[in-house]
């Protein structure tokens, strides 16, 4: 049976498989950026943000961000370069037992 957790409980930040995800989705924005020649700084400032929310966003660092304020940065990217999700297979380890 699977346990919910109530909303007010403390989550836990480290979970490979979000890593894994943030990872994902940093390197592609980042990707696209480089792709089109941009600086982190006019990226942010396209997207209307910080410059260290791009980097963190890129390092895959970033929490807590809104789900608009990331579609926001990741639609700027895409609207001149299509964003696509690197192959991340090697980053992928085993399952603990």
């Amino acid at each position: 049976m699977l346990a919910v957790m109530p909303s007010w409980a403390p989550r836990d930040d480290h979970d490979p498989i979000v890593d894994l995800g943030k990872a994902a989705i940093g390197a592609a924005v980042k990707r696209g950026r480089q792709e089109l020649g941009w600086p982190q700084r006019w990226l942010a400032l396209q997207a209307g943000v910080s410059q260290p929310v791009i980097s963190r966003l890129e390092t895959g660092r970033l929490n807590g961000i809104r789900w608009q304020t990331l579609a926001r940065i990741v639609g700027v990217v895409h609207a001149r370069r299509p964003v696509r999700l690197p192959d991340l297979q090697d980053w992928l380890k085993p399952p603990l037992r």
